[in-house]
């Protein structure tokens, strides 16, 4: 890794229009052919100049149209929650659920402007999970009564109950909202049919939460990410022919869950101890190890793309990178000097840097070479906390348990600071990065973001009704 240089963000100005073309004069009464020809041609190189410069490379790199436009920053709203409480976020951003966790109940916001829709009262019956659909119409919540009830978002309204005999722990949705696979305190995985009101058994030894691969085919059966597994088990199954699958390379209690590719029909997943990451191809049943090292494999991640690969070995702190499609190794990047500093990774939306993370700055380096390439970096007095790009990658955010920051990865110039306390447990931004949702212990809130001042007045409705559904 290269040596870090002492680096100070430069404060950007906002730059002045450029105008290339623009009104030309009034045109002097000419005196004789000559003048009269020489506000001809006057006027002649003045189009041309409107047409030819603004292509020219040497100019665009000066025009402030290459340069990203200012972003602005203002408030939306503030809802005060519980500590303990889970918020839970629509897919389709129209909707979030904040639930109680002292009696169970579930109040329901408008996710662009946190106005209040309704709450649903569960008088104490305990909750045990809960998902919305992938298309954000309807939730589900499995209840520890042995129901899983299913309700519209927009509305509340129970469309429907899924009852057995065990208490479901687990649910996940499949991709097209139309299935819903149940993990039971019985060790039952069910898969029910939406339409039918019918369930299927997948397996009696199930203790793990479900996933569904992208196609909606396959659902694999793993310990969640950063948890141990203590049955040493990673199960998948085919819903279409409810039959079980087997991994190539069996997992240990530490390794990296599956990781179904959208792009593809594979799945990554690694196992810690033999420092290994397999790629299995389930179109054609093969599979392909990667070996890194024997160094014990701590982390690998996929680029948004899906053609390049990291992964951090533990020990020697040799970050990889590889080529997916090629199955090379690119580069590897060395750790060592930062053994005894915290950082984190992931990739630029974009997929081309890899971002390295530090309590004092952001390194970035190409995906492709592995080279260091810039660096933002932080005031040393604080230890800020790196939470990730906007979707459109013109932001990242970063809090400080004192504020939140919003930087240009462009420029490395820190656009906004928020004074808080801001110790953020969760960010959700909009796809379209129009608005972002911090989530602290004692609070949500709400900030609207554009490339134009001001914003639209949000109706925010005063006290809509109370539901209370029987279960």
């Amino acid at each position: 890794m290269e040596p870090k240089p002492h680096y100070t963000a430069p404060e950007w100005d906002t730059l002045e229009e450029l105008d290339l073309n623009p009104e030309p004069s009034p045109e002097p009464r000419p005196k004789g052919r000559f003048f009269y020809k020489l506000a001809l041609i006057s006027l002649v190189l003045v189009f041309l100049a409107g047409i030819i410069l603004p292509n020219t490379s040497w100019l665009k790199t000066k025009s402030p149209s290459n340069h990203h436009p200012e972003k602005y920053l203002w408030s939306v709203t503030k809802i005060a929650k519980d500590p303990e409480s889970k918020v839970f976020y629509a897919p389709n951003e129209d909707s979030f659920i904040i639930l109680n966790p002292a009696n169970d109940n579930l109040d329901l916001y408008k996710l662009s402007s946190g106005g209040y829709l309704y709450s649903i009262a569960t008088d104490h019956t305990a909750i045990n999970d809960l998902t919305y659909a992938p298309d954000g119409k309807a939730f589900a919540i499995a209840l520890d009564t042995g129901d899983i009830s299913i309700h519209a978002t927009l509305t509340g309204v129970e469309l429907k109950t899924l009852s057995h005999a065990a208490k479901p722990k687990h649910i996940a949705w499949s991709p097209d909202s139309t299935r819903l696979a149940a993990v039971y305190d019985n060790e039952e995985l069910l898969l029910w049919d939406l339409d039918a009101n019918k369930n299927a058994l997948l397996t009696e030894e199930a203790f793990d939460v479900p996933k569904w691969s992208p196609n909606g085919r396959y659902l694999d059966l793993s310990p969640e990410e950063g948890s141990m597994n203590p049955h040493y088990t990673m199960r998948l199954f085919d819903t279409h022919t409810l039959t079980e699958l087997f991994y190539p390379i069996k997992p240990t209690s530490y390794y990296q869950p599956p990781n179904f590719m959208k792009q593809s029909n594979k799945i990554l997943y690694g196992v810690s101890f033999a420092g290994q990451i397999v790629e299995w191809d389930l179109e054609n049943n093969r599979s392909y190890a990667f070996d890194p090292d024997e160094s014990w494999l701590g982390k690998s991640s996929i680029s948004p793309d899906e053609r390049m690969l990291y992964s951090i070995l533990y020990g020697d702190g040799d970050l990889k990178i590889w080529d997916l499609e090629t199955k090379t190794h690119i580069a590897t990047l060395d750790y060592n000097e930062q053994a005894n500093v915290s950082y984190n990774l992931s990739w630029s939306p974009d997929s081309k840097h890899i971002v390295v993370a530090y309590d004092t700055g952001i390194d970035f380096h190409s995906a492709e070479t592995g080279a260091f390439e810039s660096r933002i970096k932080f005031d040393p007095r604080s230890n800020h906390m790196y939470h990730g790009f906007s979707p459109d990658g013109q932001l990242i955010l970063t809090t400080d348990g004192n504020s939140f920051s919003l930087w240009s990865p462009q420029t490395g110039a820190q656009l906004h600071k928020v004074t808080g306390p801001y110790s953020a447990n969760k960010v959700f931004w909009f796809q379209n990065s129009s608005q972002l949702v911090i989530q602290r212990q004692d609070a949500i809130d709400i900030y609207r973001i554009s490339d134009e001042p001001g914003g639209p007045a949000f109706d925010i409705s005063a006290n809509p009704p109370t539901l209370k559904p029987s279960f």
